[in-house]
């Protein structure tokens, strides 16, 4: 029987597909949980590639250990490697780092143009894209994956 709200629009459908995506919700925060931990692997080995590319304080740096995953994301560790700050981002002071490049993020959608870092964040520029698409794309076949199933 269709029901038929005052505006005029049929809700036929609407409990199952509501109780599908309750039911898929569970596997949607696997794939993103995993598809996370993909990301910040392959960003981490990119910066790392950076930094042993670059050579000189930049391989020092990523020979100490300068960047290390946390639970969701990757931090640059100065205890570990001292050096991985002024190999990161450069210093006005200090001539065994490279130029100053800046460390203001800024706003998140600007992330694309801003030239700052010399290992880690090139290496986020380049790769964020074709991660957030990699993580979409595995989220959307999760979720027809799941609507498919019921």
């Amino acid at each position: 029987m269709t029901t038929r709200p005052p505006l005029g629009l049929s809700t036929d459908g609407l409990d199952e597909s509501v109780e599908g995506l309750r039911a898929s919700e569970k596997a949607v925060d696997k794939t993103l949980d995993k598809g996370l931990r993909r990301f910040i692997t392959e960003l981490l080995g990119r910066a790392q590639s950076e930094g042993k590319s670059a050579g000189g304080v930049h391989r020092h740096a990523i020979n100490e250990g300068a960047f290390r995953k946390t639970g969701k994301g990757i931090e640059i560790d100065s205890r570990r490697s001292p050096t991985a700050l002024g190999a990161e981002f450069g210093s006005h002071r200090w001539r065994q780092f490279p130029s100053w490049k800046g460390n203001d993020l800024g706003p998140a959608d600007r992330i694309q143009s801003l030239a700052i870092g010399y290992m880690l964040h090139p290496a986020l520029r380049d790769f964020i894209k074709p991660g957030e698409r990699r993580l979409v794309d595995d989220v959307q076949t999760t979720i027809a994956k799941e609507i498919g199933a019921q």
